[in-house]
């Protein structure tokens, strides 16, 4: 009766050792991955995760214009959908100044991709939601000269 028991008790914990991992996998074959990438001097958005991305959002980017000593913002404008292997060009039409919220020139924006004009950097925040709409992800990319690298993923609460 013992022995029955034992066995048992570890087959219903090997069960939900294995209940667990099906569901961390399933959680990884859902999940979308955006990174940013530079292309010929303009920033791209890639999708390599497995998953949609639905409602794509990215907040503006702050330049600091080295020149002039102001921050400059980048209105950025995603896709609202990527799939797997999406490869978007972000339509960066709309660098403002953070302080008069008045256009500046494209050019501040480019020159953290171009070789010529690569002096500054800034941070990119992309949020989007999985398909089923059930997790929100946030990714941080960091857009430096000739770069762009990702620093963060990670999976947000919902406000």
């Amino acid at each position: 009766m013992g022995y029955t028991a034992f066995i048992i008790i570890l087959y219903t914990l090997e069960t939900a050792a294995m209940r667990e991992e099906l569901v961390r996998q399933t959680e990884l074959q859902l999940r979308p991955f955006v990174v940013g990438n530079s292309d010929r001097g303009e920033l791209v958005l890639v999708n390599v995760g497995h998953g949609t991305a639905v409602n794509i959002d990215a907040k503006p980017a702050v330049l600091k214009d080295p020149v002039l000593e102001r921050k400059v913002g980048i209105r950025v404008y995603p896709p609202q959908i990527m799939q797997l292997r999406d490869y978007h060009r972000l339509d960066t039409r709309e660098p403002f100044s953070f302080e008069t919220g008045e256009p500046v020139s494209r050019e501040l924006f480019a020159g953290c991709l171009t070789p010529r004009h690569a002096t500054a950097s800034t941070e990119l925040t992309i949020e989007y939601d999985r398909v089923d709409g059930r997790h929100r992800y946030r990714s941080v990319i960091e857009v430096a000269p000739q770069r762009v690298r990702l620093l963060k993923h990670e999976r947000i609460e919902r406000i």
